[in-house]
């Protein structure tokens, strides 16, 4: 009989806190493995001291842990996590002390076999999902890194210009977003997009996107944390405001193509992360709009149709904050889409309690073959935290 082992890290009680606070500018985003089978999203159990990455089995309708963070030492740890490609090993990414190097944790699954452990000189680790080509996963942060899962082998890659690189997976594709670019003689920053070669971590640029281009638009709160690849590498949709409302922002391979504005229930809406449909025809994005009381939000999930004769959205409810809309905390919202394409996932495991109570931290998943878009929810791991704690 195989028993599922559970890593644990010690840390301090000021690390959970500081943890949290960087967690608010990023919920984690739930990790769906290769079969549709399982889901990964990030969590903290304040009454047990514990934070980390749990598992929710389909099949078994369980969350466990696979990894676990437990606070006694002063240490600020940052966890992410995805899959593998062939879905046999846990990804497990942590910034320490927010100044590298990154720390690279494979879990088997099967709970056979050792941990594996690489260090990466980088700091500024960027936010999932991670790209990966054949055997090699690849991070943006203050440069690019290649890590060769199989041999440890490690190649980093300084940047010429910017202030940091975001990579986004599409396939076989990788998108990079140079960003925070600065010139001579050229006002304001600048974002450059281009293809990433997995070879030999050259950049191909594509295009570029300047404060000057984003004002003449009047777009606002754009940030390349809110992209997200269509899936074989065309296009990228994203988030930002523009006329005191929300927009998405539509770029393919010569730049800005398209700027939608969803028809919201208010103005004062915010959009987080857009994820694609399985069909390309529409987009899944995380929302929040004001609720009856001004002290609190509705978190729902927009269907976005991309067709240009239609502004119509449909929303469905997931669960009520009790804070007014913030669009920096919005803009933070995952939304994950199944292999299958018949479930999206969206995680409040990390969220503190002024935020959400106890009993709303969890992992929901969203049924698209059910015509009501039945949601679901999955409460946090709910065990002790490690052995000698009281």
């Amino acid at each position: 009989m195989n028993q599922r082992k559970t890593l644990y890290l010690a840390a301090s009680v000021g690390a959970i806190m500081a943890w949290l606070l960087f967690i608010l500018a990023c919920l984690g985003w739930p990790a769906w493995s290769p079969d549709s089978s399982k889901v990964l999203f990030p969590y903290v159990d304040s009454g047990s001291s514990t934070a980390g990455i749990a598992m929710y089995d389909r099949a078994t309708g369980t969350v466990v842990p696979i990894f676990d963070y437990y606070s006694h030492g002063q240490v600020d740890l940052i966890p992410f996590a995805q899959w593998t490609r062939d879905g046999r090993q846990t990804i497990v990414t942590l910034e320490m002390n927010k100044k590298g190097p990154i720390q690279v944790l494979l879990l088997p699954q099967d709970g056979k076999g050792p941990v594996r452990h690489f260090l990466i000189e980088t700091e500024q680790l960027s936010l999932p999902p991670y790209p990966q080509v054949e055997n090699a996963l690849f991070l943006g942060s203050s440069n690019i890194a290649r890590l060769d899962l199989k041999t440890g082998e490690v190649k980093t890659k300084d940047l010429t210009e910017g202030d940091g690189i975001h990579l986004l997976p599409a396939g076989e594709f990788i998108w990079y977003a140079a960003y925070d670019i600065e010139r001579a003689g050229r006002g304001g920053k600048g974002t450059q997009f281009g293809e990433l070669k997995p070879a030999d971590l050259s950049l191909k640029p594509l295009f570029e996107f300047w404060d000057g281009d984003q004002e003449k638009l009047g777009i606002t709160d754009f940030s390349v944390a809110s992209l997200s690849a269509e899936p074989g590498g065309s296009r990228l949709a994203g988030s930002a405001r523009a006329g005191n409302g929300p927009v998405i922002l539509l770029f393919g391979h010569a730049g800005l193509e398209r700027v939608l504005r969803p028809e919201l229930p208010d103005k004062r809406c915010a959009l987080g992360r857009p994820e694609w449909s399985g069909d390309r025809r529409s987009l899944y994005a995380p929302v929040l709009c004001p609720a009856k009381e001004d002290d609190e939000s509705e978190y729902s999930v927009a269907a976005i149709p991309l067709n240009a004769g239609s502004r119509k959205v449909e929303l469905t409810p997931v669960f009520q904050l009790p804070v007014g809309v913030d669009k920096d905390f919005a803009s933070s919202l995952y939304v994950s889409l199944s292999p299958d394409k018949h479930t999206l996932a969206t995680a409040t495991g990390s969220l503190e309690s002024k935020h959400i109570g106890r009993a709303d931290r969890a992992l929901y998943l969203i049924d698209l073959q059910d015509p009501n878009h039945k949601v679901t929810k999955h409460l946090i791991p709910q065990g002790p935290g490690p052995a000698g704690k009281e």
